[in-house]
């Protein structure tokens, strides 16, 4: 987890165990921490309960999905997206001579365009090239 537009970013990381359970244990020094970002305005006199807040963060997810996110916004959102101002697939880039696409460059063709893509680019030895703009352009047309 991470802050936004605040003037010292700050990052958490929580462990996700299977089933989607988040281990909420923090050493104390964490937990001070974590409490110092959330306070915003200093005029609460209640004392912050790590698992109270997950339960109501919980409470704020939604349980269905309205749409699949798009590109955009898995950029936004993901920290280990690579190029992140390049959001759109541009072209497939062809590579020879024993080269293959980079983790970061796999790890992105996943997110962004799913699985098949990532079959494709592994199977082809082929990089996907990514677009600041959208070029309306699909993975697999020349497929």
């Amino acid at each position: 987890m991470t802050t936004k537009n605040t003037p010292k970013p700050e990052f958490f990381l929580f462990q996700v165990k299977p089933g989607f359970h988040i281990d909420i244990s923090l050493e104390a020094k964490e937990y001070k921490r974590l409490a110092n970002t959330l306070r915003t305005h200093g005029q609460s006199f209640n004392k912050f309960v790590l698992k109270d807040w997950f339960v109501d963060i919980d409470e704020q997810i939604p349980k269905t999905l309205t749409s699949e996110p798009n590109g955009k916004e898995i950029c936004k959102l993901r920290y280990d997206v690579e190029e992140k101002d390049r959001p759109y697939f541009d072209t497939w880039i062809i590579w020879k001579n024993g080269q293959k696409p980079s983790k970061e460059n796999l790890l992105k063709t996943l997110l962004i365009l799913g699985e098949s893509a990532l079959q494709y680019s592994k199977k082809n030895d082929a990089s996907a090239r990514w677009s600041a703009v959208d070029l309306d352009r699909n993975w697999n047309a020349k497929v």
